[in-house]
This record gives structure tokens, C-alpha cells and sequence, in this order.
């Protein structure tokens, strides 16, 4: 009884609590029983033995003298004494233990003295988690949240600490996210972590309304938010003995040098320096990726000039993996978490937009046929862009979720070797669609990730001696980003009409500007004195995006 307690197991997916009760009820030996019980435990969330069941339904027939019973209760006795931290399963197996031990005339002196203690102890050590995770509640205090989350569910206290906050959500949680929404923009930016730790808390112990507070404070962010990253020099510009142009004046500011000694500010939604880590940079990402599950459009896209950066930030290298395969982790994280509750099917395709002409980077022709768009109706009702014929490649793993990624990586690079379209020639779209469907109602959610790599932006100019081919990728790459800069220009002027049809890349982008998307911009700039005209273009670029105001949207 006590083993059944305290051993967690895999779980059942579909209703943990009907496999348990047809468990208890097979008309099986008690050793049986008892596997069976294990195999429909639910990750050490419940007890796996419905408490209040007489004890010899499982115990007495296997008892058979006051002998085994008191082995069979030593060994509970000596399981109980190891198990850390002592939780209230166990007390009621031991509990139980005793009971049917004494029923066979066996000595349980020892197993009392011992579940008086434990049961003390527990009592002491409940307090003191509940009371420390309160005090980290009402403080804000984001480690100490996570710290008393962790231990509370240690102890199985998941359904205790759940009606805790469930009582302070209308007050701690809503209170702070009004006074949230009247502070300006920086302010507001240093207030919401602790707020998020506090959400997170709620989401951690299944309160369904953590998934509507987390993505309030999602909007609170910015349903578009600016990222800023400034590259170090690299060994060229090393070399050449090029000074330093652009600096990181706080998180939220970037100082650029301007002539003279004058200097330009420019204000983004973070601020990520040279020395920032791709796991760094991700943190700030990583919440967007639960919203694509609660049922959004999520968008993550890189501007900047060519070489600032954009590529490693969202792809990095198999030792330093950037956004996207870390995306491919916490996309199955989370379905991992959730998997006892929630059926997920995620699917995945890759397009690239070379000289506005749209390939399927997934395609396994040596020579893939161009795609044209088209208008989808959406589920609830709204019209969508797609491109028609593109492969959609069904994932069960986050591994799966890589290899496609990587061969579609693959697939550009040899396409671009024979048009001389690298990185910075054309743009790279990763769409991870995902369908969430509720294992108990069926009603079902769909959401999505696009990664945009854009293609590098530079004036035509600066490329003095471009061959024909250069040429002509450089002026289409500069109508692509005219045109997602003229969409941009329109919302921040209020327009009524947003010239999403301009260019294929605005077209597939429609649903990533505006619309109903949470979306996330990174202008990747590079620290070079000889690159600050550059610089001050993407920066500006950036700002005229910050502007805009998406109305987020869940589909259903």
C-alpha cells in the first residue's frame, strides 16, 4: 500500500481518475491490483490509492499469519522512513499499514512512534512552505514564488496552494496588472516579471485562469514588442582597427554616436548587449510560445543589415541553438506538461521568398516549383494568406521538430548556391502550427509560430561593384522591406486601408502585423563606427514598428 502511494508513474493521458477507479475495480489478485494502480498514476500529482478503501481489499489476502504481517509492515515502516519529503499519501499508507497489521495481531508500536513523528513533522513542514510561498506572494517576489511552487509540489500540495490563489487572484494578480496597464512603457516593462512569476505560479498548479492572465500580461508587453541586439566586432572589423559606434545604455536603450560628440538614444522593449547569451535572449521568448498553445498566432522575426546577426540569433549553431530549435524544445515542453489533459498535434513547414519568387524549402524536388498564395478561410471566420501546395510535415518530437528545421536549412543553402541567395539574399519563413484539443470537453484551439529570418537590409550604394545578379536581389530585398515598412506606417497613422498586397512578404506576414498576433521584433544592428548609417536606418525602422498596436486574438 505504501509503495502504491508513493510511487509515482507514468499516467494515463485521457482521465487519470477513471483509470484509477477501473483499476481498483478488476476483479484481479491484489498484486495485480497493485500494477495496475501504478500504471494509472498520474506523475505523483494524486495519490495513487483512493483513500477511505478498506485496507483488505488490497492487504488481507496476501496476510496469511501475524509473522508476515509484521514483515510486511516493517518493510512499509523502513519505505515511510526514507521517503523525503513525507507527504500525506504516505502517512494514510502507513496509516493503513498499521491498521492491517493489528487486524492480524501483529506489533505496530514501532509504526506508530513513527507516524506520530512523520505526521508532526509534516505538519511543521507544510506550515512553513505555505507560509514562505505566501510571503513571496505578497512580496512579488519572482525567485521566491518559484522557489515555494517547487516545494509545495514536492509535498503534493498542489490542491492547498491552488485555493490559496485562487483566493488572492482577483486581488494580488488583477490589481497589478491594472496598475500595470496605467504606468508608462518602461516602468510597466520593470514591474511585469514579478507579476509573470505570479501567473506562472497559478499555470504550474492547473488554475485555468492562469492561461487568460498569462496572456494579459502578454498584451501588457506589447502584442508587438521591439527587441533590440548589438553584435561584438568581428575579427574583419577587428582587423581593420573599426571603432566603436553603438553601446548598450540601459536594458532598454541603445546610445548611437552620432558626428562630433553628440549622441542618439533610441528606447526598444529590451536591450541585449554583446555579451548576451542565447539562453538569455530566449528567456525573453519563451512565454510567447505557451500563447501559440493557449490558442494564438505568435511571430518572431530578425531585421537588421546584412552580417549584423540575424541568422544567429534565431538559429545559432549546433552548440549555441538561437530561438528557433530552442522553440523546437519548448514546444514539446509544454505538450509534455500538459499531456494528461490535452490531446497536441504539431505540424511544420518551411518557405523561403528569393526575388519575390515563394519556394518550399520542404520540397524534395531538385528544382521545386513556385508557390502562389491564396485566401483561407480561417475558423472563426477571418481571411488568411497560404501558400498553396506547401508541405506541412507532422511532428511528434521535439527531435522530429529539428530534423525538419535543419532539412529545410539544408535545402536553402543548396538553393541559394545555385542563385547566389544566402542569408542576407532572401527571406526564411518557420510556421509550426499546432492543434490543442481538450482531452475531457473536445473543444479544440489553434495556434502557430512563425520565425521570419529577413533578408538584409542595405542601400543599393554601398554595394559598389554588385555584379547584375547582386544587384537585382538588392532591389528586391529593398521593395520587400519597403513594402512591410509601408504596412507598418499605415497602423501607427491609423489607416484604413493597410497595403498588406504590395508584396508576397507582407501578404504572408498579414496575420503577423496588426492582426491577430502577438509578434516580436528583433532589430539586430552591428557595434561598427563604419556601419552607423546602417545602424541609425534599422534603428529607426524598429522605432516606426514599436508604434503599432495589435489586437490579439485567440482561434478557436
Amino acid at each position: 500500500a505504501l509503495t502504491a502511494a508513493a510511487v509515482p508513474a507514468a499516467g494515463h493521458r485521457a482521465c487519470p481518475q477513471l483509470a484509477r477507479e477501473q483499476a481498483l475495480a478488476q476483479p484481479v489478485s491484489p498484486e495485480a491490483r497493485v500494477r495496475l494502480l501504478l500504471r494509472a498514476g498520474d506523475a505523483g500529482r494524486a495519490p495513487l490509492l483512493v483513500v477511505g478503501r478498506p485496507p483488505e481489499s488490497l492487504v488481507a489476502p496476501v496476510l496469511v499469519s501475524p509473522q508476515t504481517a509484521e514483515q510486511r509492515l516493517a518493510a512499509d515502516v523502513e519505505a515511510a522512513r526514507r521517503q523525503r519529503p513525507t507527504t500525506q499519501p504516505v502517512l494514510e499508507a502507513l496509516q493503513q499499514a498499521i491498521a492491517t497489521a493489528r487486524a492480524f495481531g501483529a506489533s505496530t508500536r514501532e509504526a506508530e512512534a513513527l507516524l506520530a513523528a512523520l505526521a508532526a513533522a509534516y505538519e511543521r513542514e507544510k506550515r512553513t512552505a505555505l507560509d514562505g510561498l505566501a510571503r513571496a506572494m505578497d512580496a512579488l517576489d519572482a525567485p521566491g514564488i518559484r522557489a515555494g511552487v517547487e516545494r509545495c509540489r514536492s509535498m503534493l500540495l498542489a490542491e492547498t496552494v491552488r485555493e490559496t490563489l485562487l483566493r488572492e487572484r482577483h486581488g494580488a494578480v488583477s490589481s497589478q496588472l491594472a496598475s500595470a496597464r496605467e504606468a508608462e512603457r518602461e516602468e510597466r516593462s520593470r514591474r511585469l516579471p514579478s507579476i509573470e512569476a505570479l501567473v506562472g505560479a497559478m499555470r504550474a498548479l492547473g488554475d485555468h485562469r492562469g492561461r487568460q492572465f498569462h496572456n494579459d500580461l502578454q498584451d501588457l508587453k506589447g502584442a508587438l514588442r521591439v527587441f533590440c541586439r548589438v553584435r561584438p566586432l568581428n575579427a574583419r572589423e577587428e582587423g581593420l582597427g573599426d571603432g566603436i559606434g553603438v553601446s548598450v545604455a540601459d536594458p532598454f536603450t541603445v546610445a548611437v554616436q552620432g558626428a562630433g560628440s553628440s549622441v542618439q538614444l533610441h528606447a526598444y522593449d529590451a536591450v541585449f548587449g554583446p555579451a548576451a547569451s542565447q539562453p538569455e535572449v530566449f528567456a525573453e521568448c519563451r512565454s510567447l510560445v505557451q500563447s501559440a498553445f493557449d490558442g494564438y498566432n505568435v511571430t518572431i522575426f530578425s531585421y537588421g543589415q546584412t552580417g549584423a546577426g540575424k541568422t544567429w540569433t534565431l538559429y545559432g549553431s549546433a552548440e549555441e541553438p538561437g530561438i528557433a530549435p530552442r522553440t523546437c524544445d519548448e514546444v514539446f515542453r509544454l505538450a509534455a506538461r500538459d499531456g494528461d489533459r490535452f490531446d497536441f498535434e504539431v505540424r511544420a513547414s518551411m518557405l523561403e521568398l528569393y526575388c519575390n519568387d515563394l519556394l518550399d524549402l520542404l520540397g524534395r524536388l531538385k528544382d521545386p516549383p513556385r508557390l502562389e498564395l491564396r485566401n483561407v478561410r480561417q475558423p472563426d471566420g477571418s481571411l488568411a494568406v497560404r501558400p498553396d501546395g506547401a508541405v506541412e510535415v507532422r511532428v511528434k518530437s521535439s527531435r522530429e521538430l529539428s530534423q525538419v528545421v535543419t532539412m529545410g536549412l539544408t535545402q536553402r543553402k543548396v538553393k541559394r548556391t545555385s542563385m547566389n541567395a544566402d542569408s542576407s539574399r532572401s527571406h526564411c519563413l518557420l510556421v509550426i502550427s499546432m492543434q490543442v484539443t481538450d482531452c475531457i470537453s473536445g473543444q479544440s484551439r489553434l495556434g502557430k509560430i512563425t520565425i521570419v529570418d529577413l533578408a538584409g537590409s542595405e542601400r543599393l550604394g554601398k554595394g559598389s561593384g554588385m555584379d547584375e545578379t547582386l544587384q537585382r536581389e538588392t532591389i528586391e530585398i529593398n521593395k520587400s522591406l519597403t513594402a512591410l515598412g509601408d504596412v507598418m506606417m499605415a497602423f501607427t497613422s491609423r489607416s484604413k486601408v493597410i497595403p498588406y498586397r504590395n508584396h508576397k512578404l507582407t501578404q504572408l506576414m498579414q496575420d503577423s502585423l496588426g492582426g491577430s498576433a502577438k509578434t516580436l521584433m528583433f532589430v539586430n544592428v552591428s557595434p561598427a563606427a563604419s556601419n552607423v548609417d546602417e545602424t541609425v536606418n534599422a534603428l529607426k525602422y524598429a522605432s516606426r514598428a514599436r508604434c503599432i498596436e495589435n489586437d490579439a486574438r485567440k482561434h478557436r
